[in-house]
């Protein structure tokens, strides 16, 4: 029994050691991420929406200097913050 234990003792002093199978090997050239790609696409996506919110800006201007559209976007307000 004592030798048992002491095979059983020595086996799990054993499983806490990492073994190294293959060394690791550094890569010839970087695969990713893709830094200029990522750069842009984010510049083109910002770039987009920027416009979009200028253009989206001027409209709300123009709309608002004829009565007529200032009052249909006044009811399409009022129509989105309704619950």
């Amino acid at each position: 029994m004592k030798q048992y234990e002491a095979a059983r003792l020595d086996e799990s002093k054993d499983a806490a050691i990492i073994q190294v199978v293959e060394p690791a090997i550094a890569p010839d050239r970087k695969a990713s991420p893709k830094r200029v790609l990522i750069l842009l696409v984010f510049a083109f996506a910002g770039f987009f929406t920027g416009s979009f919110w200028a253009l989206l800006q001027w409209w709300r201007k123009q709309a608002q200097a004829n009565p007529v559209l200032a009052s249909e976007l006044d009811e399409l307000r009022f129509a989105l913050t309704r619950r």
